[in-house]
């Protein structure tokens, strides 16, 4: 099981020490933080010889090819854990596994001896996936639980990596002749206070004469180190120094750890406080999963907060628990207009009702040119609005969809009304002997008056104030003339 561990054991006063496990690898859970059969320092991927990760330990009989005919070896039980290797006496571990075997249906740790005959030298080699670092961290350790038969010519190697694999370091080699599970620690200097630590094992096979079983087996692998706590904490810092915020913007927060050795688990808080500065009450806004000493959060400042200038932000983690101080300086939330709506009005117009700086669009697009309450729509569209202080900007309005029932206003001026707007009765002018039906619609499309082809005075007074429509049907098409009835 993959443990990247930031584990404090003793969380204490000025001046004392907290143990800390930095890595842990049980393989319990599938061991995904160790890649098997790396290629790394000439390594063979899959050979005679090969690593695996299960929990087999039984041993048996089986046949292996050389030269045209047929060998019989045997593989004894592999032996049982001690109780320090989690889920012993046979839990899941790391080792080498025999081609021959294997296809003889033995999987617990096995290898098949170079010979130089039928079986060649190489070498097999499994690494962490992934480097931990040790900033901060003294007395580095490295252990496990191993064991391996072999011979003076076939042993095991332990390695370690400084800068993310790319070059090894021979830490331990010439592990052999041990037939049941041993408990080996490692320190060096040169693992204390890095970014980058990782560590491989090498399994080499180089012709030999006499062997023995086991395979290379590894299990319980551990890396603690020693780190001094004098004084947690946690500051914060608004990125790019922003003061003034609105309901809904995004604010980006800046952290930095000191004496804190955090785990794995850990979640840091992005907390918000009241108007007064008080965290009292405080409002998560947002979160990040990392054990990194420094970085940022991004947090959203709720839409429905209360505008005030004495708002302040902190930064908290939750594996070790530590409470940040907060950034230091007052924030502003300003105030954020009301969500407009859109109205038409006795003109014909679209009203907003924010009395102050607005933001048009239509179908999507903004308007250029207008920021008042009302806009005269020129074309058929959806058009929405939002209200602005200048500091802030409402949400957007729900959808007003602005129609002229489907037929083209007269561009050709064939035909003009007068007076626009009227009382109610208004003079139509035009070729009168081309019209085949005159008719008068509401803005909905409605029609609700019909009149005579021939008559040139329409009577609306009947009306209600509002927009009209005159539709105009000639020989040579529709035209549409609008008018307000006052």
């Amino acid at each position: 099981m993959k443990k990247l561990l930031l584990t404090l054991s003793a969380f204490l006063a000025f001046g004392t020490y907290a143990q800390t496990i930095l890595y842990s690898e049980d393989f319990e859970t599938g061991g995904t933080s160790i890649s098997l059969n790396a290629t790394d320092l000439s390594s063979t991927p899959l050979g005679v010889n090969y690593w695996v990760i299960n929990n087999a330990y039984t041993g048996g009989a089986g046949t292996v090819t050389c030269l045209g005919f047929p060998f019989s070896f045997t593989v004894p039980n592999t032996a049982a854990q001690p109780g320090g290797i989690t889920g012993s006496i046979n839990s899941n571990y790391l080792h080498i596994v025999g081609e021959a075997a294997v296809n003889s249906g033995i999987n617990c740790s096995s290898f098949q001896a170079a010979d130089g005959i039928c079986t060649f030298n190489e070498n097999n080699f499994s690494k962490m996936t992934s480097d931990i670092s040790t900033i901060g961290y003294s007395d580095v350790t490295f252990d496990l639980y191993w064991m391996l038969g072999g011979s003076p010519e076939i042993y095991g190697e332990i390695y370690y990596s400084t800068d993310g694999g790319t070059t090894w370091t021979l830490q331990q080699g010439q592990l052999n002749s041990q037939t049941t599970w041993t408990q080996s620690s490692f320190t060096n200097s040169l693992w204390d206070d890095v970014t980058s630590l990782r560590f491989g094992f090498r399994f080499v096979n180089t012709t030999a004469s006499t062997v023995a079983e086991p395979g290379f087996c590894i299990d319980e692998i551990n890396i603690t180190g020693t780190m001094a706590t004098s004084n947690p904490a946690i500051t914060s810092s608004v990125t790019g120094g922003i003061e003034v915020f609105c309901g809904g913007d995004n604010i980006e927060v800046d952290y930095t750890v000191t004496d804190v050795a955090l785990n794995m688990g850990n979640t840091f808080t992005l907390e918000l406080s009241d108007e007064t500065g008080s965290f009292a009450a405080a409002t998560a806004i947002g979160t990040a999963s990392s054990t990194n000493m420094t970085g940022s959060i991004t947090g959203t400042i709720p839409a429905g907060a209360t505008p005030g200038m004495g708002y302040r932000v902190r930064v908290n983690s939750s594996d070790v628990a530590q409470t940040g101080t907060d950034n230091g300086t007052d924030l502003i939330i300003a105030s954020t207009p009301a969500t407009p709506t859109i109205t038409l009005n006795g003109s014909g117009d679209l009203e907003s009702s924010y009395a102050g700086t607005n933001i048009w669009f239509q179908d999507g697009f903004l308007i250029t040119g207008e920021s008042g309450s009302t806009i005269t729509p020129l074309a058929d569209g959806v058009y929405t609005v939002q209200a602005t202080n200048d500091t802030c900007v409402s949400a957007v309005s729900d959808d007003f969809s602005y129609s002229t029932v489907g037929v083209s206003i007269d561009e050709l001026n064939d035909f003009s009304i007068y007076p626009n707007p009227t009382n109610g009765i208004i003079s139509l002018n035009g070729n009168h002997a081309l019209i085949s039906s005159l008719e008068l619609l509401e803005v909905s499309g409605k029609v609700i008056s019909v009149f005579e082809p021939s008559i040139k005075t329409i009577d609306a007074v009947g009306a209600a104030p509002g927009v009209y429509f005159l539709r105009v049907s000639t020989s040579e098409g529709i035209h549409t003339l609008k008018f307000i009835k006052k």
